[in-house]
Order: C-alpha cells, then sequence, then structure tokens
C-alpha cells in the first residue's frame, strides 16, 4: 500500500489547467460545477494524484488511466488490477493505492458538537472520547482529536468496502485507531484502511 497527498494551496494556474485536461470529462464537468475554486481544485487535484498513482504503479501512460464507478458508486480504475481511494478536506487532498481493496479519508480538525459524536460512535467509542480533556457541549483539545480519529476511520473503512456510508454505529474504530491506522497531518487527520 502506498499513500500519497497534496496540498491545493501549492497548485499553480498551470498545474490545474494541465490536470483539468488529462482529467475525463465526466470529471471535468463535476469539477465546473462547483462553485468555489478551492472544491474545483480539490475535485482535479484528486483524479491527478489517482491518475499518476495508478500509471506509475502500473506502468501506464497516465493518459490512458479510465475511472468508472460500481452500482453503489466506488470508484475504480477499469481494466487495471489496483485499487485506490481519495479523500480531501481543508488545503489537503489524500489518495491510497493498494493491490487490494484501500479506502483512505482525511478531515480538517475542527471543534465538533457533542450531538455528532453521540450519532455515530459506538458505546466503547463515546466512552473513549469523554475520557479525554475537552468532552462538552463542542468537542475541543483532545475529545475532538479522538473524535476525528473514529470518523476518518468509519469513513475510511466505507471507502474501502465499497458499501456506501450506512450505519456508522454498526462498527467500533478503536482497535483500527490503536494500530496506528490514523494519524495527523498539517492540521488534519488522516486514517488508512486496507
Amino acid at each position: 500500500m502506498k499513500w500519497t497527498y497534496l496540498d491545493i494551496r501549492q497548485i499553480t494556474p498551470e498545474d490545474f489547467e494541465r490536470w483539468y485536461a488529462m482529467a475525463d470529462g465526466q470529471r471535468q464537468k463535476k469539477a465546473d460545477r462547483y462553485r468555489f475554486p478551492d472544491d474545483r481544485l480539490r475535485s482535479i487535484a484528486g483524479d491527478h494524484l489517482a491518475r499518476m498513482g495508478l500509471a506509475e504503479y502500473c506502468g501506464i501512460d497516465p493518459a490512458s488511466v479510465r475511472f468508472a464507478r460500481t452500482e453503489k458508486g466506488k470508484p475504480y480504475a477499469s481494466g487495471l488490477d489496483a485499487h485506490f481511494s481519495i479523500s480531501h478536506s481543508g488545503h489537503l487532498v489524500v489518495c491510497a493505492l493498494s493491490d487490494r481493496p484501500v479506502g483512505i479519508d482525511v478531515e480538517r480538525i475542527r471543534p465538533i458538537k457533542e450531538e455528532l459524536a453521540k450519532r455515530v460512535c459506538t458505546a466503547p467509542e463515546l466512552f473513549w472520547m469523554q475520557s479525554a480533556p475537552g468532552w462538552g457541549q463542542t468537542l475541543t483539545g483532545e475529545a475532538m482529536i479522538r473524535f476525528f480519529r473514529i470518523w476518518t476511520s468509519k469513513e475510511a473503512w466505507f471507502k474501502m468496502t465499497g458499501t456506501g456510508i450506512t450505519d456508522l454505529q454498526s462498527f467500533d474504530t478503536l482497535e483500527h485507531i490503536r494500530n496506528g491506522g490514523t494519524f495527523e497531518l498539517e492540521g488534519h487527520m488522516v486514517s488508512i484502511y486496507e
């Protein structure tokens, strides 16, 4: 498994134009629909990371990479024996590549309401968060960090399985977290499942 990331603040207009031209028509249309320039950057940067990573991984020309989606919407590289996952939040875009199903998620770390944590966490996850400094109506400090470890783990799991987000309380992420499945990067939390 290999993963990489881009900081959209470092993308030049020339980079964007070159990457946009290489993206397929569907990705271009999706990027064009975004209202804010940073959303367009994230969309095209994700395509670029996946395209370049798959090309290197499979030893092919990046322009020959074709993307498709499963019935449930999981993207895949058509005709290639490789798996990828893309995520973006804040100023980061991340991509994981593997020879087996993989899921990656990134989220900008920020204060979160207690109600959200209670809706998405299992009882053990909630207990772990509540025992950290910063637990309250708005999560801050270590409680907020723990929430994002849990949240990104759940998102990465669903991306790996390709089922789409279903019941967030249907599985516990604490073992994944304890085994180093999450890490902080430039004010963001990243989680990878393989």
